[in-house]
C-alpha cells in the first residue's frame, strides 16, 4: 500500500528490476526528508525554502508535498502558500508509550542550549496568574543565574511570564489586568501599566521572544520564547538568563539567533500535543 502510493505521485515510468527499485527508493528517501523538515526544523514551510533547504528541485519539493498532503500527514495553512504537519502525524507514535510532560520533553533541548550558550536555561509554565520554573539547567561562573525550581512569578515580571502573556488573547490579558490592578513593581524597570504592557506583548509577538533587564531581580537579564500547545495555549516558556554584566558583550538579538535552530525544534514537536 505505501508502495503504491508513493508510485503515483509521482509517475513513475514503467521500469523494472534493479532500476526500478533504485527509483523508488529516491522518491521514498525524498519525501520522507522534506516530512523530517517539519519534524525537527519548525512548524511550516513553503516550496521554495524547502528546496533551498533540502537542495532539491521545486519540482521535487512539490511531488514529495503533494504525496504527504494525499495522505494527510500534511496540509496547507490558511493562505493557501504553506504546508505544515497535520494531526495524523500523531498516529506515528507509540500508543504504549507513556503520556510525555513538558518537562520530560523539554528537557533534552535545555541541555543542548546549555551547552551552546554556557547560560543558566529555565523553563516556565502557566500557573494561574503566574509562572512557576519547573526545570533548568544552571550555568557556569562567578556571577551566576541560579534556576529556583518552584519559584512563582507574576505574569507581568520577568522575561518567561511575559512570553506566557503574549500567547494569551487580548480579552485574557485585560481580565489579568483587572484581577491584578495595580500591577505590582519589583524593580524600577517592572512593567506596571496596561499600555506598557500591551506594547511589549505586541513586541513579543512580532519578534518571538521576550526581552528581561532586570525588571524582577536586579542583576540579571535573559530572553524568553513563548512555546504553545496544538491550539496555540502556551505550554511553556524557556529562558536563557545570566548576570547582567556577562550579557553586555551580546545583543538580546544575536543570543535569539545563536538559540533559534534550537528553540524552533522544541516548538515543531511541542504544537503537536494539546496542553501537558
Amino acid at each position: 500500500m505505501v508502495i503504491s502510493a508513493v508510485i503515483d505521485p509521482f509517475d513513475l515510468h514503467e521500469e523494472t528490476g534493479e532500476a526500478s527499485r533504485r527509483s523508488l527508493n529516491i522518491a521514498t528517501a525524498r519525501t520522507f526528508d522534506v516530512l523530517s523538515q517539519f519534524v525537527l526544523k519548525k512548524p511550516e514551510f513553503g516550496v521554495t525554502e524547502l528546496s533551498r533547504e533540502l537542495g532539491m528541485t521545486k519540482n521535487m519539493i512539490y511531488r514529495a508535498l503533494a504525496t504527504l498532503v494525499d495522505h494527510n500527514l500534511l496540509m496547507r495553512d490558511e493562505g493557501g502558500r504553506k504546508y505544515q504537519l497535520s494531526y495524523r502525524i500523531l498516529e506515528f507514535q507509540n500508543p504504549h508509550f507513556p503520556s510525555s510532560d513538558i518537562r520530560t520533553l523539554a528537557h533534552p533541548y535545555l541541555e543542548r542550549l546549555h551547552q551552546l550558550m554556557n547560560r543558566t536555561i529555565q523553563l516556565s509554565a502557566p500557573a494561574g496568574d503566574g509562572q512557576v520554573v519547573i526545570d533548568g539547567v544552571e550555568g557556569h561562573g562567578v556571577m551566576v543565574k541560579r534556576s529556583k525550581i518552584s519559584q512563582y512569578f507574576p505574569l507581568h515580571a520577568s522575561a518567561a511570564s511575559r512570553a506566557i502573556l503574549s500567547c494569551l488573547s487580548d480579552a485574557d490579558i485585560e481580565a489579568y489586568i483587572k484581577r491584578n490592578s495595580p500591577l505590582p513593581a519589583f524593580t524600577e524597570t517592572t512593567i506596571t501599566t496596561r499600555k506598557g504592557l500591551f506594547s511589549e506583548v505586541s513586541q513579543i509577538r512580532e519578534r518571538g521572544y521576550a526581552v528581561t533587564i532586570e525588571d524582577f531581580f536586579r542583576g540579571t537579564s535573559g530572553i524568553s520564547f513563548p512555546i504553545v500547545a496544538a491550539d496555540g495555549s502556551p505550554h511553556c516558556a524557556v529562558t536563557v538568563a545570566g548576570a547582567s554584566q556577562d550579557q553586555e558583550a551580546e545583543t538580546p538579538e544575536e543570543t535569539a539567533l545563536k538559540a533559534l535552530p534550537i528553540i524552533s525544534e522544541l516548538r515543531a514537536i511541542c504544537v503537536l500535543y494539546d496542553r501537558i
